[in-house]
C-alpha cells in the first residue's frame, strides 16, 4: 500500500482492537524465536536419522524427542508468543508484564530441555522433572490468559469460547502427558492415555487457537464480514469431536463419529474461506488464503486418515499446523515490527496497520503454500514408500523453511524502509 492510499484511508479507519495494549516485542519474540530454533533442531534430527520415520513409528525415544521438539517446541511456543501479543489487544486488557513473560519462557524452556534430556538419557527422574516444569509453566500461562478473558468488557462470543476450550485443553494435555511421564519414571502405574493426550493437544489446543485467531484475521485479510458465516460452527464441531473421542475406549465405534465431527469442522472452514474470498472487498487478493486453505485440507485429510491409518494422521496434523503458523506469521511478524517502528513516529497508534501493509510481502504467503505442499508430498511419500532419501529431503526443506521465512520478511521490510527514506513521511499524514 503506497503512502497516498494510507493517507486517504487513515482518517476513516476505526480499528476493532486496541493495539495500544500490545506488549513489548521482546515478550512474543522470546517464544517465536525459540519455536524456530526448536523446529530447526527437529529438522536436523530428521536429516541425520531419517530411519526414525521410515515406518511412522512413534514409540522410540529418539522419535519422541523429534515429535516433542515440533509440538512442544515449535507449535506450542509459537502459539504462546502469538497469544501474548493477541489476547491483550483483542480483549482490551493490559499485557502480561515482560518480567512474567520471561519467567514463563524460562520455566517452559528449562522444562522442555529436561523433558527431552530424559528421553535421550532414558532417565525417568529427569523426564518427570521436565514434565513437571512444563506443567507448572503451562498453568502459569493459563492464569495470565484467563485473567484477561475474565476481566475483559468484550462481549462473550465464539472467540471467547474457543480460547476457553484451548486453555482447558492444554491443561488436560499436560495432565495426560505428566501422568505418562510419571509412569515411565516408575513413580505411578503407567496410564493408557496416549490417544487422549494426542487428540486433546491437536483438537483442543492447536485447532481451537487456530480457529480463534483466524476468526479475527481472515475478515481483515479479505475485508469481508464473517459473523454471518457462523464462525462458531467449526469451533463447536471440533469441540464435539473431542468430547466424543473421549468415549472411544468405552465404545470403539464412536471414533467414526469423532472423525466425522472433525471432518465437518474442516469442511465448514473451507466453505467460510470460499465465501470470504467471494465476498472480499479488499482491492488486492491476499495470497495468505492459499496457505490457510492448504492447512485445512491437510487437517481434513488427517480426520479421514484417523479411521484407516491413525499414525499417519499425526503427520498430517503437524503439517497442517506448520502451514497455518508460517502463513499467519507472514502477516503477524511484519505487523509486530510495524508496531515497534510506529511507536517512534508521530500520529495515532493505529498507523501501524497501514505501515504493516508496506512491510507485507505479496509473494511470501504463496511461496509458503507451495513450500508446505512440497514438504507434505515428500514427507508423506517417504513414509509411505519407506524411502530414507525422501525423508532426508523433507528434513532439509523443514530446516530451511524458517530461515527462508525470516530472510524474506526482513528483505521486504528493508525494501519498505528504503522507500520510506527516499520519500519521507510527515506527521500530518496520519492525522
Amino acid at each position: 500500500m503506497d503512502i497516498d492510499t494510507m493517507r486517504s484511508q487513515a482518517p476513516q479507519y476505526k480499528p476493532s482492537i486496541n493495539i495500544a495494549q500490545a506488549p513489548p516485542l521482546m515478550g512474543p519474540a522470546l517464544f517465536l524465536v525459540s519455536g524456530w530454533i526448536s523446529l530447526m533442531v527437529a529438522s536436523q534430527r530428521i536429516i541425520s536419522d531419517p530411519q526414525q520415520w521410515q515406518f511412522a513409528h512413534l514409540g522410540s525415544n529418539g522419535t519422541l524427542i523429534t515429535v516433542h521438539l515440533i509440538t512442544l517446541g515449535f507449535l506450542t511456543m509459537t502459539m504462546f508468543g502469538i497469544l501474548y501479543q493477541w489476547v491483550p489487544v483483542v480483549f482490551d486488557r493490559p499485557p502480561v508484564p515482560l518480567t512474567l513473560i520471561f519467567l514463563h519462557w524460562f520455566f517452559y524452556s528449562a522444562g522442555l530441555v529436561l523433558f527431552l534430556l530424559g528421553f535421550s538419557l532414558d532417565n525417568g527422574a529427569v523426564l518427570a522433572t521436565g514434565a513437571s516444569l512444563l506443567a507448572a509453566s503451562i498453568v502459569m500461562f493459563s492464569g495470565f490468559m484467563a485473567k484477561r478473558l475474565i476481566q475483559s468488557s468484550r462481549n462473550k462470543d465464539a472467540l471467547t469460547f474457543a480460547l476457553i476450550v484451548a486453555l482447558t485443553a492444554i491443561n488436560a494435555t499436560w495432565i495426560f502427558g505428566l501422568s505418562m511421564a510419571l509412569g515411565m519414571a516408575g513413580i505411578i502405574a503407567y496410564p493408557n492415555v496416549l490417544a487422549e493426550h494426542i487428540n486433546t493437544a491437536w483438537a483442543g489446543w492447536i485447532i481451537m487457537v487456530v480457529l480463534a485467531v483466524q476468526s479475527k484475521l481472515l475478515p481483515m485479510f479479505s475485508m469481508a464480514r464473517i459473523d454471518n458465516l457462523r464462525p462458531h460452527l467449526p469451533m463447536v464441531l471440533a469441540f464435539l469431536g473431542l468430547v466424543v473421542q473421549y468415549t472411544v475406549n468405552l465404545e470403539p465405534s464412536m471414533e467414526i463419529i469423532a472423525a466425522l465431527f472433525w471432518a465437518a469442522a474442516a469442511i465448514t472452514v473451507l466453505w467460510q474461506l470460499h465465501m470470504l474470498w467471494h465476498r472480499r472487498q479488499s482491492p488486492v487478493r491476499d495470497g495468505i488464503f492459499a496457505g490457510i486453505t492448504l492447512g485445512w485440507l491437510l487437517w481434513l485429510a488427517a480426520a479421514i486418515t484417523l479411521l484407516v491409518k491413525p499414525e499417519l494422521s499425526v503427520f498430517l496434523v503437524a503439517l497442517g499446523a506448520m502451514t497455518f503458523i508460517f502463513s499467519y506469521q507472514s502477516r503477524i511478524i511484519p505487523f509486530l515490527i510495524a508496531l515497534v517502528v510506529g511507536k517512534r513516529l508521530p500520529g495515532p497508534v493505529f498507523k501501524a496497520f497501514f505501515m504493516a501493509q508496506r512491510f507485507n510481502s505479496p509473494l511470501l504467503p504463496l511461496i509458503t503454500a507451495v513450500w508446505s505442499l512440497a514438504l507434505s508430498i515428500i514427507w508423506l511419500a517417504g513414509i509411505q514408500s519407506h524411502n530414507l532419501g525422501l525423508l532426508s529431503w523433507a528434513g532439509a526443506l523443514l530446516l530451511v523453511w524458517p530461515l527462508f521465512h525470516v530472510f524474506f520478511i526482513a528483505l521486504k521490510i528493508l525494501q519498505a524502509a528504503k522507500t520510506a527514506h527516499s520519500k519521507p513521511n510527515t506527521p500530518e499524514e496520519f492525522k
